[in-house]
């Protein structure tokens, strides 16, 4: 169980005070009481008179307080499913596999700067679903569409020159599957 508010569960400490002031109030009564009249004429004075009533009376006022803060504290039990609506892009990306992505122009290669890329634009989405297409002189789907960033990672990382049979960069090929 947890509470909404548990800051005032703090407010039973100070019932003990409480508790300690009607509990004195009790007794002197009751010692007023003993020097007014003895136990037998206090009972043929006021019939019905009971002292445990006042025990019993003051009990059940510490123990409805004490409810009372809890019920303030808010108490849950359980859970709550809510639905909730994300909003995001579909997005696909295209990564030349071809022998030319191996120049070293960029540092290590043209190919794992166009990964470290992906995974960093990977880290910026959110609820944003992504699908990688391989391209060289053929286009394949590597991953299709999926909120699954790791998967989408680990499609990536396979991705070498000599991943797809047929050379070249047949860019329009890569398009229209990503299109598809």
């Amino acid at each position: 169980m947890k509470f909404a508010s548990p800051y005032l569960l703090n407010l039973l400490w100070g019932l003990i005070p409480v508790l300690g002031i009607m509990a004195y109030g009790i007794l002197k009564r009751k010692k007023i009481l003993a020097r007014f009249a003895g136990t037998n004429m206090i009972a043929s004075l006021v019939p019905g008179f009971d002292p445990q009533k006042r025990w019993i009376k003051t009990s059940l006022i510490i123990i409805s307080f004490g409810f009372a803060i809890v019920a303030l504290s808010v108490p849950q039990w359980g859970y709550r499913w809510e639905k909730t609506n994300q909003k995001g892009v579909d997005i696909m990306i295209a990564l030349d596999c071809s022998k030319s992505m191996l120049a070293q122009d960029i540092k290590p290669n043209r190919l794992e700067r166009a990964k470290r890329e992906i995974i960093d634009l990977l880290r910026m989405m959110k609820s944003d679903r992504a699908g990688l297409v391989a391209f060289s002189g053929r286009a394949i789907l590597q991953c299709p569409l999926t909120l699954d960033h790791e998967a989408f990672n680990i499609f990536l990382k396979v991705l070498e020159p000599g991943y797809l049979p047929v050379g070249g960069t047949n860019l329009d090929h890569a398009i229209k599957e990503a299109y598809n």
